[in-house]
């Protein structure tokens, strides 16, 4: 998960944890943060979900997802969902135009969401 926002990082790391309690989850308060640790992981060690705010200080979900696109070979495993509480409608069509955004998801998730996205 990557969110500047401990509340929600928190709220959401508890649903996913009472769904599935053997899941992984790594937090990441920051793009840039995220950017830092996923340049040191090797192609195998690519999370199997990427939880992505759109709006954060430093690099925003879009410019992670600018980034992202040097990686997209070792992406191909992985789902990435965009998540936000906005309300623009242009930041769902961008974040949409991404090839490699799975979906574009309101926050917060909710029990049904998650159970349903881990159950695939």
């Amino acid at each position: 998960m990557v969110d500047d926002d401990e509340i929600i990082n928190h709220v959401h790391s508890m649903v996913i944890s009472r769904i599935d309690p053997t899941v992984e989850i790594t937090l990441f308060k920051s793009g840039l943060q995220f950017m830092n640790s996923i340049s040191e992981i090797d192609t195998y060690a690519f999370p199997d979900i990427i939880f992505l705010d759109i709006r954060m200080p430093e690099m925003s979900g879009f410019d992670v997802l600018d980034a992202l696109n040097s990686y997209r070979s070792k992406l191909s495993d992985t789902l990435i969902y965009v998540l936000s509480s906005t309300l623009d409608e242009r930041d769902l069509a961008k974040a949409i135009s991404y090839p490699i955004v799975t979906k574009f998801m309101s926050k917060p998730l909710t029990f049904d969401v998650v159970s349903d996205l881990l159950s695939k």
